[in-house]
């Protein structure tokens, strides 16, 4: 659903575009927010399908991983004495299921942690936290003198 809103707006944004190029009118900022929502587009596009490939690889080996640690666990002195833990398979014959590669599980949570990262960058840049800052100004009037920042559309009270 979020790749059908990406298109339309990018497609809205290329017209407007189009019609500001045919009025004469500068399309250098428009410009520099398109190149900016199709990178972090195409960022988190890849790595949220990353992070569903390793879910999807997660899912998947889970049932034998779970086996396998049970084994595991059932023939280790310490947990058979602590636990009892029973074993599924008689003597020493382990099923011979791989085991879970720790590289997947890294992929999963830097692919988790970047998303976060980018989508606090984008966020947090300067224009948004002056505006925050100019809004709490306005309505607490203390931290910026009374009525908020001058310089912003407001007069400054001396």
């Amino acid at each position: 659903m979020g790749l059908v809103f990406f298109v339309l707006g990018m497609t809205s944004l290329i017209q407007i575009r189009t019609i500001m190029k045919k009025d004469g009118t500068k399309t250098d900022k428009l410009e520099r927010l398109m190149m900016r929502i199709g990178l972090f587009s195409a960022f988190y596009t890849l790595l949220t399908s990353c992070l569903i490939a390793c879910y999807v690889y997660e899912q998947a080996g889970l049932p034998d991983w779970t086996q396998l640690w049970q084994e595991d666990i059932c023939r280790d002195p310490y947990f058979l004495s602590k636990w009892q833990t029973p074993c599924r398979y008689p003597d020493s014959r382990i099923p011979s299921a791989a085991r879970p590669s720790i590289y997947f599980f890294l992929l999963k949570y830097f692919s988790v942690l970047t998303v976060g990262a980018v989508s606090a960058l984008w966020l947090f840049g300067s224009k948004t936290i002056n505006t925050w800052k100019d809004f709490f100004c306005q309505r607490i009037c203390c931290c910026c003198g009374r009525g908020g920042r001058a310089g912003h559309g407001q007069k400054a009270h001396v």
